[in-house]
């Protein structure tokens, strides 16, 4: 919309301020004319622009228009508002397991003699289970890489310990992971097993596994019985160094998890040049979830707050709205979903007709599977979140103010005096549905400060509309903006110019009305002056 004012503004005022110019009308051949006041009327501009050509020029990377509609949209894009990743889910700590096993060896079976040579094994066995302390929920599935650490003491007799967890195996073939060791008598035994490419099953009862013990004193062997007999003896087993790869089960997260607050600028240049609210008819603002590794649901309740002009206006959702979104599929690529607000289910038409000149401040809550399902989640997962925002022009206008500045204004001040009436006709043939109605250009000195002001009573006036909002006929108009003799004083002091005038779309903004890109304006601008010649 700049375009407009230029042409109108320094179009006008420089070309009839220049009728001063003796060049131009030759002054200096009517040296001694006497009674002299003669009238000129000269068309001096023409145009024929599109809307698509006006709007372009400010904002050619925010604006599109549909092919085949030709309706215009502002289309703003931030790829990346907000990431969370798998350790901002779960934190799985390194040391999942430290285990003490107790082998409680059998009572005496009635040897006589303290010293003897053991007639058969003594062999204990059995069966444990262990809760394993997660604080998300239910843990069914956890692969990856630990070190398993084991420590058998040193005993008065050789014997073997063989420890097996059926629920800890090789991810290759299936096999459970087992430790079995042969221990000399008087020597204690510790070491280290990297476990690369496991996984823990609990599937059949979640947080929980087993482990089954076997402790042998091999028979034939001279022992005390008094050692061997009514003791306890213990083994250590610790998971360290745990690094997940995945993990399957149900995750329940008490508190959901805060998008921290911020705020974009969605750098629209050209509804800087109107004051007051916009009223868009179809906005949409959609949040892009980009997911890799994250099977599992998440729903997302975004908090926005838009400012401009002085004001502010708050997002608020219908009937408890909330975005939903449904997790990666399982594939090698990212899953990316969208969730929309639109004026069916939110304000959102009221937040961006503000419209958001300043900044759009967001924040908001993940909720992460809310309604505890299974789920899948992989240690290099992350969900990333964009905004995209669509504003199609289709819109209404009702009173409106339309603002624009002209700066370094040089008017040539030659023989301003011999001007005694000036005035420029607008005539136009509007495509575009709207109206540029009364309003002043104001006159700026070199200090910026008003000196004077020209009466505006309308620049253009605007188009039916049918009922969808489309232009039925091009509308013909014709007005004069007069400068008065202290307008014409002012001149040669002048070096920019606003122009502020009422805007209205087509019915007094009653209408829904579409900017099409194929929509054209044409205007002529006229020039009439009269001049004084009188003893010149």
């Amino acid at each position: 919309m700049k375009i407009i004012a230029h042409i109108i503004i320094l179009v006008s005022l420089v070309v009839f301020a220049s009728c001063g110019d003796k060049d131009l009308l030759e002054l200096d051949k009517v040296n001694g004319a006497k009674n002299m006041t003669p009238s000129y009327s000269v068309p001096v501009a023409y145009g024929s622009y599109t809307a698509w050509d006006l709007v372009k020029q400010a904002d050619s990377d925010l604006l599109s228009y549909d092919d085949n509609t030709q309706l215009i949209s502002i289309n703003y894009r931030n790829d990346d508002i907000y990431r969370l990743n798998a350790n901002d889910v779960l934190d799985i700590p390194e040391n999942i397991v430290n285990l003490t096993i107790a082998v409680e060896t059998p009572s005496n079976p009635l040897l006589s003699s303290v010293e003897i040579s053991l007639p058969e094994d003594v062999k204990v066995e059995n069966v444990k289970e262990v809760a394993i302390d997660f604080d998300y929920g239910e843990l069914k599935k956890l692969s990856g890489s630990l070190q398993l650490n084991y420590a058998c003491p040193a005993l008065p007799f050789n014997y073997t310990f063989r420890v097996s967890i059926p629920a800890l195996k090789y991810i290759a073939d299936g096999t459970p992971v087992e430790i079995f060791q042969e221990i000399s008598k008087g020597q204690q035994n510790k070491g280290t097993i990297d476990l690369e490419n496991i996984v823990f099953d609990m599937s059949a009862k979640p947080n929980t596994f087993n482990y089954e013990f076997e402790f042998v004193i091999p028979k034939g062997q001279n022992v005390d019985v008094n050692n061997v007999f009514d003791k306890t003896f213990y083994f250590d087993l610790d998971f360290e160094n745990f690094v997940y790869e995945e993990i399957e089960g149900v995750v329940r997260l008490q508190q959901p998890i805060s998008i921290s607050p911020d705020e974009f600028d969605m750098d629209v240049d050209f509804w800087q040049y109107f004051q007051g609210s916009f009223a868009f008819a179809d906005p949409k603002l959609r949040l892009v979830v980009e997911n890799y590794g994250m099977a599992l649901p998440v729903d997302i309740d975004m908090k926005l707050t838009a400012y401009g002009d002085g004001k502010s206006m708050q997002l608020y959702p219908k009937n408890d709205f909330i975005l939903s979104f449904n997790g990666w599929d399982g594939g090698d690529e990212p899953t990316v979903e969208t969730g929309e607000y639109n004026v069916g289910n939110s304000n959102i038409n009221a937040l961006l007709s503000l419209p958001p000149k300043d900044k759009i401040e967001y924040s908001g809550s993940i909720y992460v599977n809310p309604e505890a399902n299974d789920v899948r989640m992989i240690s290099d997962a992350f969900i990333n979140l964009g905004l995209e925002i669509d504003i199609p022009l289709k819109l209404s206008l009702c009173g409106v103010s339309f603002s624009d500045t002209t700066d370094n204004v040089d008017i040539n001040a030659d023989d301003l005096d011999k001007i005694e009436e000036a005035s420029i006709t607008v005539k136009a043939e509007n495509g575009l549905p709207i109206e540029l109605s009364s309003g002043y250009i104001y006159m700026l000195d070199a200090n910026d400060v008003a000196i004077d002001s020209i009466v505006v009573d309308k620049f253009v006036d605007a188009p039916d509309v049918d009922a969808n909002g489309e232009v039925v006929t091009p509308q013909e108009s014709e007005h004069k903006i007069t400068l008065t003799t202290r307008n014409i004083d002012h001149l040669s002091a002048t070096k920019k110019l606003v122009i502020s005038v009422s805007a209205y779309t087509s019915d007094k903004g009653e209408t829904t009305v579409n900017f099409n890109a194929d929509a054209v304006i044409k205007f002529a601008l006229q020039l009439d002056v009269q001049l004084n010649l009188d003893d010149f």
